[in-house]
């Protein structure tokens, strides 16, 4: 067999264990999403999209009357029959005087949006010297998986978010507004929220931003148990039970600052099955859906303006980059991030449809052969080409996304709201003492104790730490820098730092140990009448 018969042979093996592999990407795809909770990915529903019937959709609501909402002026006595008379109009019981009771239908229009990914160009010639293929081949597939699904989550959340914003329905939590202060256009042809157009936000900037406080939700819910009953992912007897995908240290957070909250949480039911998802927390009517990854913002660098803060998004990674190529890396800055947007979660505000990727055999004799799924489906594509392919040695990774966000009965319904992130660490010093000195208050020293260290060749006269007995306690604690004044005349006489040292160990105090920068005799530097000072 010659040289050229066993390349071709070659190249056609590894195409055909490629275009193999995508025989198991549906099952790598499940696997993926069984193993993490994918909220938005878990809990939008998905359906096929029927062809042949136009890009534009409508879908036709039908809206009901409320009956009776308060008093009854509307209802009057039984009467007798009466004929009229000069001083009785009369009364006919078999004429009534109805109520109109109508009702509307509304109709919304919805279109489809797409999107595509690939991976760089594989050649062949890489295989055979710099990748242990098989092993490889079982990376791309999960990789490709974990795409897949972030894609599908992305758009889960953002399309649900945007349907909050065409309805006005993203609000600031902000003092004094049980329900929060609605966002509204502030201009930059983003609208409140167009994910297609910009990740920015306009906020007004006389609003402040609160953080997240339960009297928020509570006004909520009892707006959607009267709009969506139907909207819950799950039922605690008659009470309706709302998604809430907000992640659980901002939760952790809102409770720890809430005593009384925090009580409640306490003896609540602590777990409700959402039907999709699996088992979560429940509190006061809504499911806590962790959304590990939502929207953080932080304010843009020249988005200040007399009327608005325009607010960036934060993304969860960054590239890094490695040996070959890059590496995604968490952002410390998504962690550390401000704002936030989470969502009250309900069922059929929309469903994602996806179109078949198109038949076969249109008809006419045309024929197009069996082409990938439209749910981001990859395929192994090797296309000959004369000057850069012409072996076909070359080929890539290729996935099409096409949805369709069909509203559903609750898409008027969907809410977000913007709240502060308390990301600030809160520090608590040790106070050893009941009683210590006041801040600026020198005090004096009561005995000094060398503590040498002959390993490191410290001697006697020569050493760099110390434990001194002070008359009281400090008002600071370890570590923080100390002066030290070495001798004074009279105790009232200025203070003079003639050395500072790094107080390193508290715990015995009024006793603590100092360090310094240099080796000395410190001990019988500081004298009886030596003084310290906090810095």
């Amino acid at each position: 067999m010659g040289a050229e018969t066993q390349l071709q042979q070659q190249i056609f093996q590894r195409n055909t264990d490629f275009i193999n592999a995508i025989e198991f990407m549906d099952n790598v795809i499940a696997n993926a999403s069984l193993g993490f909770r994918n909220l938005w990915f878990d809990l939008i529903p998905r359906g096929a999209m029927p062809l042949g019937e136009g890009l534009v959709r409508k879908t036709h609501r039908f809206h009901g009357a409320r009956g009776d909402q308060a008093g009854l002026q509307n209802w009057e006595p039984i009467q007798r029959g009466r004929d009229p008379s000069p001083n009785d109009p009369g009364y006919n019981t078999c004429n009534y005087s109805a109520e109109l009771v109508d009702s509307g239908f509304e109709t919304i229009e919805w279109t489809g949006f797409q999107s595509f990914k690939r991976t760089p160009d594989i050649c062949i010639n890489d295989l055979k010297f710099d990748w242990e293929f098989d092993q490889q081949l079982d990376l791309i597939m999960s990789h490709l998986s974990d795409i897949t699904i972030a894609t599908w989550e992305n758009w889960g959340r953002e399309m649900y978010l945007a349907h909050a914003a065409d309805e006005g329905n993203i609000f600031v939590l902000t003092n004094g507004s049980p329900n929060g202060t609605p966002l509204v256009d502030l201009g930059g042809g983003n609208g409140i929220y167009n994910p297609f157009t910009s990740t920015e936000i306009r906020i007004p900037r006389d609003v402040p931003i609160g953080t997240l406080e339960w009297d928020f939700f509570a006004w909520h819910h009892q707006f959607l148990t009267d709009m969506a009953p139907r909207g819950a992912v799950a039922q605690d007897g008659d009470m309706p039970l709302f998604g809430l995908p907000v992640h659980p240290i901002d939760i952790d957070d809102m409770i720890h600052r809430d005593p009384q909250l925090r009580e409640d949480l306490r003896y609540s039911n602590p777990n409700v099955l959402v039907e999709n998802y699996g088992k979560v927390k429940q509190f006061k009517g809504y499911a806590l859906t962790n959304d590990i990854h939502p929207m953080r913002f932080r304010a843009k660098s020249g988005g200040t303006t007399a009327s608005h803060i325009t607010l960036e998004r934060v993304l969860p990674y960054f590239e890094e980059d490695i040996t070959i190529k890059t590496k995604p890396h968490l952002d410390p800055a998504y962690l550390n991030a401000e704002f936030a947007m989470g969502a009250i979660f309900l069922t059929d505000v929309f469903d994602t449809l996806v179109p078949a990727a198109g038949p076969a055999n249109p008809g006419g004799g045309t024929s197009f052969g069996v082409t990938p799924s439209l749910m981001g489906e990859f395929t192994w594509l090797n296309i000959p080409d004369i000057d850069r392919n012409p072996l076909s040695e070359i080929g890539r990774y290729f996935a099409r996304f096409q949805g369709f966000a069909r509203p559903g009965i609750h898409s008027q319904e969907a809410i977000g709201f913007l709240y502060k992130r308390c990301v600030q660490t809160t520090v608590f010093s040790c106070i050893p003492c009941e009683v210590q000195a006041d801040a600026a208050e020198v005090v004096a020293v009561s005995s000094v104790t060398a503590i040498v260290d002959e390993e490191a060749g410290e001697t006697a006269a020569s050493y760099t730490k110390v434990s001194v007995t002070l008359a009281q306690c400090l008002d600071c604690t370890s570590p923080s820098s100390l002066f030290v004044d070495y001798a004074a005349a009279v105790p009232s006489e200025a203070f003079v730092s003639d050395v500072t040292g790094v107080l390193v160990a508290d715990a015995g105090a009024p006793t603590y140990e100092l360090i310094f920068d240099t080796e000395a005799d410190h001990a019988t530097l500081i004298t009886a009448t030596a003084r310290v000072l906090c810095a």
